[in-house]
């Protein structure tokens, strides 16, 4: 018998692992709702494309909002019309927790893929879930303990990253270049993070530069960005550096130690083994209503797994030319040792640390319940 999946998947990364799901599932079950090219070639039947609920920024999320509000009536009608066994919601907490409730309302379960970080901010989105998801799928291992304290049904389903770069991690990639070595410097992937990053980084390099000869220094290049942007950013000390314009892992692993701005590169270095320093800085204002709402004394994963301050992170005021020179040397010399620990924290990111796919366990779990 065939059964029918209303899936969301609003951003690309959540387009990639909700397309794993959908092959997971098979011929048995029907998808439709929100993808991208990925969910689509899967066996997704796109109702609205991803970017549609691709909203970067105050005024455009201002200016998106009609176009949100359509996508949702526009999914509750689909969902009316339909009546899907369950729905699949990943990611995306902006959109889908309000979503989330009225499929429940409409009698239709359903399965959360990458819990919301109210462990983070907003706690009380733990408690808000409770009340209509069915299923809460975790990516990392310390959430299930969090959201269940809070009513939520959760589970630990493993990191996708863990999952496609296990190799990597299972047996020590090649390090550096010869008897020198490579240091990898991933200063976001949005020109306001450039913008507040690479003045920082281009004088502290001026010093590291200096210090360091032996080293070669890689800038990675993110998709949203140019080499020309990058190099214009970097000014004077552009041209001794490298620019890596493909897969952030993939330097990554040829990497000793990495700079890299707080986001998911953190979580990476630490599946792949390389000791960095987080750093990160917005605006006055932001920084004023984060520290309000934030609960945790950390903002790099790394140092969220471990529960310590493992590595350093530089955040606002902390992120200086002379904070990240003392961060680096510091990282740099204890390099071996903080690449074994890496290694450690790895190995949690997947259950028991099995090299099942999590998007199988959550197909599993869906086929569970029907």
């Amino acid at each position: 018998m065939s059964r029918s999946l209303l899936v969301v998947a609003g951003e690309s990364s959540a387009d990639l692992l909700a397309a794993r799901v959908i092959e997971q599932l098979g011929q048995d079950w029907s998808c439709f709702g929100v993808g991208g090219a990925r969910s689509q070639r899967a066996g997704l039947e796109v109702l609205r494309p991803v970017e549609a609920l691709n909203l970067v920024g105050l005024s455009e999320v201002l200016t998106g909002l009609p176009r949100v509000f359509g996508v949702a009536a526009q999914l509750v009608a689909a969902a009316l019309a339909r009546e899907p066994d369950r729905a699949l919601l990943v990611d995306l907490p902006d959109f889908n927790m309000g979503l989330g409730p009225l499929l429940a309302r409409l009698g239709i379960p359903v399965t959360y893929l990458g819990a919301p970080q109210a462990w983070a901010w907003r706690e009380g989105r733990a408690r808000t879930l409770a009340g209509w998801v069915d299923e809460l799928a975790c990516l990392f291992p310390f959430e299930p303990k969090f959201f269940a304290e809070r009513g939520a049904p959760a589970r630990f389903v493993g990191h996708p990253r863990a999952f496609e770069l296990k190799d990597a991690f299972a047996s020590e990639p090649m390090r550096g270049l010869g008897s020198f070595g490579r240091v990898a410097l991933l200063p976001g992937s949005r020109r306001s993070e450039i913008a507040r990053h690479a003045p920082v980084l281009k004088a502290a390099l001026t010093d590291l530069l200096a210090r360091h000869p032996g080293l070669q220094w890689t800038v990675c290049v993110a998709p949203t960005l140019s080499v020309e942007e990058l190099r214009a950013a970097f000014g004077d000390v552009a041209s001794k550096l490298t620019f890596h314009v493909k897969d952030a892992a993939e330097l990554l692993a040829q990497s000793d130690v990495a700079l890299v701005a707080s986001g998911t590169a953190v979580t990476e270095c630490v599946i792949l083994g390389v000791p960095c320093v987080t750093f990160y800085a917005v605006s006055a204002l932001t920084y004023g209503v984060a520290r309000r709402l934030v609960r945790i004394p950390h903002i790099s994963m790394a140092n969220i797994l471990a529960g310590s301050l493992l590595v350093p992170e530089l955040v606002q005021s902390d992120f200086t030319p002379a904070t990240l020179n003392l961060a680096f040397d510091e990282v740099w010399n204890r390099r071996d040792e903080l690449r074994s620990r890496f290694r450690e924290l790895a190995r949690t990111l997947l259950p028991d640390g099995s090299p099942f796919d999590p998007a199988e366990r959550v197909a599993n779990g869906i086929r569970a319940r029907h």
